[in-house]
């Protein structure tokens, strides 16, 4: 069942690509560059994003898609392990 499972890993070529198929067919879709990610605030019912241009984001959903080594995986707090 894919409900019982925690997460998955997808290679970032790929979810990156369906992403942005997706996003040329959304309205109402705000693409911002050149920006990082200062801080997260998790709430019950949503989550709260700092960018480094002072800016604040609110969300229901944070898709953490910048690699093994990504940054949101961080400042969540999300441990990896490799062998």
């Amino acid at each position: 069942c894919l409900a019982s499972q925690l997460g998955y890993i997808v290679e970032q070529k790929v979810l990156l690509g369906a992403l942005w198929q997706a996003v040329r067919r959304l309205p109402g879709i705000r693409i911002i560059n050149g920006c990082q990610i200062n801080g997260i605030d998790h709430y019950s019912n949503d989550i709260k994003v700092t960018l480094s241009n002072g800016g604040r984001l609110s969300a229901k959903l944070l898709v953490a898609a910048e690699g093994a080594q990504s940054p949101v995986r961080k400042l969540m707090g999300i441990e990896t392990h490799t062998k």
